[in-house]
């Protein structure tokens, strides 16, 4: 299932069905990712319903079509990104796969491979917190391939760490495979009861003037150069 959303766009069918699986590997195991990935997919599938849209992607998008030019200053742009994934969670659900969109663009229009890998590790890091995380083998698969191409020894470390984080969403894919499909609609009244809990997985802090101008976001990045 994880392979399959890798080849295609999100797809709630493939959503759920990888949710319920994981909702059955926890009651196998009791292993507590399991269940939080669950309900990271459970509200992925509430915010794609609510199609809520991220400002800061849709201007950084206009900006790309309209001048067809590269994006000036790409780190503040990630950093007001960064920020307001903290004051409104609920907006970038479609983040990871339209930052990768803007990372195919962004070549097109001559940016920097160092330009470039900074989109897409935002994506990682969105994925990484539970933003969009039916993508996160596909942005994983992605950065890897970019950080290659660098060949420099802080992106082939860093390459390798994210290849690891890769397999093991894979080597759990295989485990989802072999269970009895029987076992895995089971589940279904489970992930129902997830998607219509009246409590909110992400809580929505309302936004404020301080957003403005964009901060360094905490989560540390690392820059490699070509």
């Amino acid at each position: 299932m994880r392979q399959a959303l890798v080849l295609s766009h999100p797809d709630k069918h493939l959503i759920a069905s990888l949710a319920n699986v994981l909702l059955m590997m926890y009651g196998r195991s009791s292993r507590p990712e399991h269940l939080q990935e669950a309900k990271q997919l459970a509200e992925e599938m509430r915010q794609r319903e609510a199609g809520l849209d991220c400002a800061v992607l849709s201007t950084m998008e206009t900006h790309l079509n309209e001048t067809g030019s590269s994006l000036p200053d790409i780190d503040t742009w990630l950093k007001l990104h960064c920020r307001i994934t903290t004051l409104a969670p609920t907006t970038h659900v479609d983040c990871p796969e339209r930052l990768m969109t803007l990372e195919t663009a962004m070549r097109e229009r001559g940016s920097s491979a160092r330009d470039r890998i900074e989109a897409l590790k935002e994506a990682e890091r969105l994925t990484s917190l539970g933003f969009g995380v039916s993508s996160r083998l596909k942005v994983l698969n992605e950065l890897v391939r970019q950080c290659r191409t660098i060949g420099t020894e802080d992106a082939s470390q860093e390459a390798s760490r994210l290849t690891e984080a890769a397999w093991g969403l894979i080597r759990a894919g295989i485990l989802c495979g072999s269970l009895p499909s029987s076992r895995v609609k089971d589940h279904h009244t489970h992930l129902t009861t997830l998607m219509i809990s009246p409590t909110p997985l992400v809580s929505t802090p309302h936004p404020s003037p301080s957003m403005l101008p964009p901060s360094r976001c905490d989560t540390p990045s690392h820059s490699f150069s070509g």
